[in-house]
């Protein structure tokens, strides 16, 4: 079953399965497609299919179901492919009477946007089944370059990977009652770090031109950080979108910067190079974990950005306190659709400190990206006259 892929615009429709079963389907998709960005799926039954899940991008809006609820896997001959993007990918009252999960599903392939910075939090809770504390968890991104957390209610852990940059010390901590951070493997031969959930570690994405690698330094006591480098976007793919037919892709780019980071952090972000791209020199998109986590999952950090590559651009600044919950507008899972967005500009903004960053000659507001808007619908629309 194939939904129809939704729109890249700034306004979209959301998608809605309710009670279906499969039943020994041997099409290589099961249920959902490539870029169906807003979906749930509610009452899902699937027995004997070959992959009951198959999506490559996924962002979920703030108000809206869990990705699947109340569903039952059992006999699956491949496994569940969960999305890519940027969201809450919930799971919530799963039957798993199969043992493989893969998430991230063609992220980053080859010449292709899906997945984007392919950094979403998965969320596992009040699951069932037989494997329901046992799943085999795999990553599909190309070379595990992915920032994704696990969530696993289930067994109380965090999981993540190496190559998510995690900006704090977590193989040797002991938590505060005792425990320790704990390994799991990772089907594909990776290993998966399992952390207390009381860390509350979650990705911060920021979609940008290439500026050369990035330093972070996370000054919290007991989060025993040292100073973390982190690269631009491995295989960097084209600026842009190209999934956007009904709407401009503005200011969209799946490239930038990604790292993990706990609840509390106090960063200090340096930037020292200068963006290779002019055109794309104003964007600097921040993306900190997700707005549609339940109240006691909400969590903040607190930011400064520094050196010369961000002075020249006018992002230097703060330190400015960024919560979970902080506003996407304009935001996708491709970043912003234009330069206004995400929660560094949002930030500069309030405090009256965005003013450089606005001069630079390609920045790109609310305003202007409307008149494109139309522009590009006036020149795809033939009006006939009565």
């Amino acid at each position: 079953m194939s939904v129809p892929a939704t729109s890249l615009c700034p306004h979209t429709a959301v998608f809605v399965l309710l009670t279906a079963t499969d039943l020994f389907v041997d099409s290589d998709f099961g249920f959902g497609g490539y870029m169906s960005l807003q979906i749930s799926m509610k009452n899902y039954t699937s027995i004997y299919s070959l992959k009951p899940l198959y999506l490559k991008s996924f962002y979920r809006s703030i108000g809206t179901a869990p990705y699947v609820e109340d569903a039952v896997f059992r006999g699956v001959a491949d496994s569940p492919q969960l999305p890519g993007g940027h969201g809450l990918v919930e799971l919530s009252k799963v039957v798993f009477d199969y043992q493989a999960l893969k998430i991230n599903h063609h992220a980053r392939l080859s010449g292709q946007q899906t997945g984007g910075l392919c950094s979403s939090c998965f969320w596992i809770h009040d699951s069932g089944g037989q494997f329901a504390t046992t799943l085999k968890i795999m990553d599909e991104t190309k070379d595990h370059e992915t920032s994704a957390i696990v969530e696993w209610d289930d067994i109380g852990l965090t999981l993540f990977l190496n190559n998510g940059h995690p900006a704090f010390t977590f193989t040797t901590v002991e938590t505060s009652d005792g425990s320790n951070c704990e390994t799991r493997p990772e089907t594909s031969g990776d290993t998966w770090n399992a952390c207390p959930q009381s860390w509350k570690i979650r990705p911060l994405l920021i979609y940008s031109a290439d500026r050369g690698a990035i330093t972070v330094k996370d000054n919290t006591p007991g989060h025993h950080s040292g100073t973390l480098t982190v690269p631009y976007s491995p295989l960097p793919l084209p600026h842009g979108s190209q999934l956007s037919d009904y709407c401009p892709a503005g200011k969209q780019t799946p490239n930038g910067y990604r790292m993990l980071v706990r609840d509390g952090a106090q960063l200090t972000i340096t930037v020292s190079g200068n963006a290779t791209d002019e055109d794309w020199k104003d964007v600097f998109v921040v993306d900190y974990s997700q707005p549609t986590w339940p109240t006691a999952k909400k969590s903040s950090i607190t930011m400064t950005v520094t050196g010369s590559g961000a002075s020249a651009d006018g992002l230097a600044g703060g330190p400015y306190t960024i919560s979970s919950d902080h506003s996407r507008s304009w935001v996708g899972p491709f970043g912003g659709f234009i330069s206004a967005s995400g929660a560094w500009y949002h930030a500069k903004e309030a405090a009256g400190q965005a003013e450089t960053w606005k001069s630079l000659p390609t920045f790109l507001d609310a305003a202007q990206y409307e008149t494109n808007r139309a522009a590009m619908i006036r020149s795809k629309t033939t009006w006939k006259s009565a």
